[in-house]
């Protein structure tokens, strides 16, 4: 019985390993290999001839589709800034931008919970319930994998969004700031949850006095964010002024 269920729970943290086609392609190897492997045992002459090189044929096969998915991840792909006013649809209500990377894994367990936090009350109180955050599924750094943490990923999403929300917590090197000057030059409405407005980069902390699709909004705890999302008017922005030039 015990063992039943320790190999339930090999199986359960095998299956969770597959985020990816290479980790889905190496699983599908070795469950292969083992069934070829058992069954070579009891094999002899050609039939185990035909098992041993169908065995290297799935090696063969597996180096083929690793090698494929590498060129594909490293082929050039371009991204092209779109304005806002342009974009007809959108693929995500909102885009949440949290530190992740650039913090140890305390204060990323920490952040992650506030952004879950925040993402309940966006689709409890606010009615949007496509969400992007890029941490919803990654629950500790450990977990982190080259996909999940792909540039143009991150920046296509932004591109598809029609709100960027940034939750900055503490003064910190993080790639937020990065898409927040990225949702920013596409004209996206904006939404900063920040501890200490000066220890945004000097441009930022009047960012909502110079561009009218930005507020800014200092907070001292979750349920302050909270509050702030549950009052209606929290994603009402003015007209900007190029549509207002473009409707007269």
């Amino acid at each position: 019985m015990a063992d039943a269920i320790h190999s339930r729970a090999g199986w359960a943290t095998l299956i969770r390993a597959v985020r990816t086609p290479l980790s889905f392609f190496t699983l599908a190897l070795l469950v292969a290999q083992a069934i070829l492997l058992s069954i070579t045992k009891r094999a002899a002459g050609t039939d185990f001839t035909i098992l041993l090189s169908s065995t290297l044929a799935l090696t063969f096969l597996l180096v083929l589709a690793v090698a494929w998915l590498q060129y594909r991840s490293q082929a050039k792909r371009e991204f092209e800034l779109v304005a806002d006013e342009k974009q007809k649809t959108y693929k995500y209500d909102v885009f949440l931008s949290v530190p992740m990377a650039a913090v140890g894994d305390t204060l990323y367990e920490t952040y992650r919970s506030a952004a879950l936090e925040i993402i309940e009350c966006l689709k409890k109180q606010c009615n949007m319930k496509l969400i992007y955050y890029a941490g919803e599924q990654i629950a500790t750094r450990d977990d982190f994998d080259p996909q999940d943490a792909a540039a143009l990923d991150d920046l296509d999403a932004i591109q598809e969004s029609k709100y960027f929300v940034m939750l900055y917590p503490k003064k910190v090197a993080s790639s937020i700031l990065f898409e927040a000057g990225i949702a920013l030059a596409l004209g996206k409405r904006s939404v900063y949850f920040v501890k200490k407005r000066k220890d945004l980069p000097f441009l930022m902390q009047k960012a909502e006095q110079a561009f009218d699709r930005v507020k800014l909004y200092e907070y001292d705890d979750v349920l302050d964010i909270q509050g702030i999302l549950k009052n209606p008017k929290c994603f009402d922005f003015a007209p900007s002024k190029q549509s207002s030039a473009d409707a007269s």
